[in-house]
């Protein structure tokens, strides 16, 4: 238990860390990504901001508790996130399938 307390330093500058680099492609010329590294600097940024709030807390257990639905949400909102980006992108999904079929 103890260590959920020990570790919030480290993980706060990892996710904060994850925050700056998914800032990055939001400034590059002609991005084609710039809505999905949006919403993954949201997902950083709320998982940042729920960290603290977490390490904030009185009750440790609730605290580790709540935790681990934060960090469960945030890894399948970036999963969904991730796949769907390749769903939604036929025209490069499709081409080569395309091209294959014309020989």
């Amino acid at each position: 238990m103890e260590f959920f307390r020990e570790a919030f330093p480290l993980h706060a500058i990892l996710l904060a860390t994850i925050a700056v680099f998914e800032l990055f492609p939001l400034f590059l010329p002609r991005w084609s990504w710039g809505a999905e590294a949006l919403y993954n600097l949201i997902i950083a940024a709320s998982a940042l901001v729920g960290r603290v709030r977490l390490h904030r807390m009185q009750d440790p257990v609730l605290s580790q508790r709540l935790g681990s639905w934060l960090c469960t949400a945030s890894a399948v909102l970036s999963v969904i996130l991730d796949v769907s980006s390749y769903v939604a992108d036929s025209e490069r999904a499709c081409t080569p399938v395309r091209m294959q079929a014309v020989h």
